[in-house]
């Protein structure tokens, strides 16, 4: 997923396009604007108290300490609107879905990410979440473009299975059993995503071979290239082999990251 751009807007908006929003960051900035517009548009109901601009700043900062750990929702873009100046984006929140965590093959991953894309208008059976009743206030967000951009990471766009897993269902998901990693051999193997397995390898030299795959569901990268071990007179195989072995592990260990998983090895790695 990538955060949502001023550029971006009319597209998604032409598609009524699903996207992820922080809520937290979204609190975070339209606080941060109105303080620094002016520290005394915020103050309490009773009193008409108000704090200093200093301790505003100091409270901002720490909000900002650990946006990972904020609240996340799924929400679908609906206008864009021209109020002065200003264009204001509206979206209504989403609160009925298909769980991501329980999809068992690719098709069915592929066609809710379609759905995510292009959610369509009117009645859907197959459509994997409801739409939101854009009458109700309620659920309505709005959101001004100044706030959107590349560093102010509010809203996203071009959602994955794996994005919508991780930020909105707490990646809670059943394929692995929340382990991120899986077997790639055998009938509970994690090419039964992809409609078929792979038995269990007889040649005695494979079976020291890294078993294991990034889960295809909540992880999404496929399988781990085969390595047959270092260049040796007897394995006179190309060091291409190691090279996509260590992009394939450096790739899973910033997939983790991107989707705020707390790194954990395979069991059978050995950092080559």
């Amino acid at each position: 997923m990538r955060p949502v751009t001023p550029s971006k807007l009319d597209d998604i908006v032409g598609r009524k396009e699903i996207c992820i929003l922080s809520a937290t960051w979204f609190t975070i900035q339209f606080v941060s604007s109105l303080v620094n517009h002016s520290p005394g548009n915020i103050a309490t109901k009773q009193g008409n108290k108000r704090l200093p601009l200093e301790l505003w700043r100091e409270i901002i900062a720490w909000a900002e300490m650990d946006l990972k750990s904020g609240n996340y929702c799924l929400v679908q873009v609906q206008s864009l609107v021209e109020h002065g100046a200003k264009r204001i984006l509206s979206c209504t929140k989403i609160t009925e879905w298909n769980r991501c965590g329980l999809l068992k093959t690719e098709d069915a991953a592929d066609e809710y990410r379609k759905y995510l894309r292009c959610p369509g208008e009117g009645d859907d059976p197959k459509r994997p979440f409801v739409l939101p009743d854009t009458k109700n206030s309620d659920s309505l967000i709005k959101i001004e473009e100044s706030l959107l951009g590349p560093k102010n990471e509010i809203l996203f766009t071009d959602l994955e299975v794996y994005d919508v897993l991780s930020w909105i269902e707490d990646g809670d998901c059943s394929f692995c059993e929340c382990a991120r990693w899986m077997d790639m051999y055998g009938e509970d193997g994690g090419y039964r995503f992809s409609g078929y397995t792979l038995p269990y390898p007889t040649d005695r030299w494979e079976r020291y071979l890294d078993p294991t795959m990034g889960c295809p569901l909540c992880i999404g990268l496929g399988p781990r290239p085969l390595y047959y071990g270092p260049r040796t007179p007897q394995n006179d195989r190309d060091d291409e082999e190691l090279e996509m072995v260590q992009r394939y592990d450096y790739e899973v260990r910033e997939r983790f990251e991107e989707l705020g998983y707390y790194w954990v090895p395979s069991y059978f790695y050995n950092g080559y």
